[in-house]
């Protein structure tokens, strides 16, 4: 549940960085849900699940939990920036996370490291270009506060300490 929280934090700075007037009840709701299927499935690691397992099929079987245990899918599909956000807010709680890893000294996070943080950059393709730059001026900085220990957060505004974009972190 914490990574759906901190999902769920993190999507909804990135849609006030964004300026977006939509439902933030239902990005709240896309964040917080967006993994209940694991409550059967177990927690796969992305990479793992990328490299194993059929796209389409694991759609198939998520939506299928989802209408069992849950009556239906929560995820607001009408409005794809939704969808976004989420997966934007999904993959820096990732890169927040194996950061935070490599930090205590786990050399085996570093490879899942590495493409998680590509995927994410590759997420902010669905932005207009000055919002991209914006959010990436301030993932890179949550990113260098997380590596030095503060809590990553996105707005400069809530940080704890640190500074922002000194650099690439340390690998």
């Amino acid at each position: 549940m914490e990574h759906s929280a901190l999902v769920a934090i993190y999507a909804d700075q990135i849609a006030g960085i964004l300026g977006w007037d939509g439902d933030r009840a239902a990005l709240m709701r896309a964040c917080l849900s967006h993994d209940w299927p694991e409550v059967e499935s177990g927690d796969m690691p992305g990479p793992f699940k990328r490299a194993t397992v059929d796209g389409a099929k694991l759609d198939e079987y998520e939506n299928s939990v989802y209408e069992r245990r849950f009556g239906g899918n929560p995820n607001n599909d009408d409005d794809p920036t939704i969808g976004h956000m989420l997966k934007t807010a999904d993959l820096l709680e990732a890169v927040l996370f194996l950061v935070s890893e490599r930090r205590l000294g786990n050399q085996g996070v570093v490879s899942a490291l590495l493409s998680n943080y590509a995927l994410l950059v590759k997420s902010l393709n669905s932005y207009p270009l000055r919002q991209r730059q914006n959010l990436m001026f301030l993932i890179n900085g949550a990113i260098r506060d997380e590596w030095e220990g503060q809590d990553g957060v996105l707005d400069p505004q809530l940080e704890s300490a640190g500074e922002l974009l000194k650099g690439v972190i340390p690998i």
